[in-house]
């Protein structure tokens, strides 16, 4: 009778670590389980996010306001430019990937790891950008907001050529005419005949007024483009320009 309890005993014993190790392999496998379902969601998350962009853009709601300026030529140009709305864009979506890479994973909780056998614990989790780059979806997404972005940005760079054309001419007189007849210092000098200087000061009168009452903010799909500051910047200079140009004249 000894012999056949200590032989049930052993028996219930080996049950008991058999349930264990299982216990201890299905905690494994469950804690690597819930890793994989948290990265899933926020894989679905930026997708999610991609997704709102798109239906934005393609909506005609304004989604970015872009400052308009003056290039070194006088050229019309954006601030920020173009390509680096498109990087900043292109970052966000890595920005909110890192992120979500700084959540801890369930595995790597000591609380879990202490109950889990050496062996059975979860391999260390792909950072998510990884995870995002080889994915096919992402990637097709990712084309469709830069192509449908760049479509609404280039929009907005005719548009402002067009809309803020004053503004460039005004640029583009003081770069050239007024460089070269004033280069000498602050007094130009007497031109034998003040009739282009007098019909300069007019030009450059009608370029106030137009400058004055334009409209500084438009919008064209996506984007509002703002030349408010730009005007400020102008307006002052441009003033002292006609005063200057009409006193040689007068001369």
């Amino acid at each position: 009778a000894p012999l056949a309890s200590e032989r049930r005993k052993g028996r219930a014993e080996a049950q008991w670590q058999h349930a264990a190790l299982f216990d201890a392999c299905s905690l494994g496998r469950f804690v690597a389980l819930v890793d994989c379902m948290t990265q899933t969601a926020h894989v679905t998350a930026v997708m999610q996010a991609m997704q709102a962009m798109l239906v934005w853009l393609r909506s005609g709601r304004k989604l970015l306001v872009v400052a308009v300026a003056l290039g070194p030529e006088g050229q019309v140009v954006l601030d920020p430019a173009p390509e680096q709305i498109k990087a900043e864009v292109d970052q966000l979506w890595s920005n909110a990937a890192k992120l979500f890479d700084t959540v801890p994973a369930v595995s790597a909780a000591n609380e879990v790891q202490a109950k889990m056998i050496k062996g059975q614990r979860p391999k260390a989790r792909i950072p998510l950008t990884q995870v995002l780059e080889g994915c096919s979806h992402y990637n097709n997404h990712l084309a469709e907001v830069n192509r449908d972005l760049g479509a609404h940005l280039d929009e907005a760079m005719t548009l402002a050529e067009q809309a803020y054309a004053p503004l460039h001419r005004i640029k583009k007189f003081e770069l050239s005419w007024f460089a070269n007849a004033f280069r000498s210092g602050d007094r130009p000098p007497r031109p034998g005949r003040s009739s282009e200087l007098l019909r300069k000061a007019d030009e450059l009168t009608e370029l106030q007024a137009t400058s004055e009452s334009m409209k500084v903010v438009c919008a064209t799909g996506a984007i509002t483009l703002d030349g408010r500051e730009l005007r400020s910047n102008i307006a002052p200079g441009l003033t002292k320009v006609i005063e200057v140009v009409k006193a040689a004249a007068a001369g």
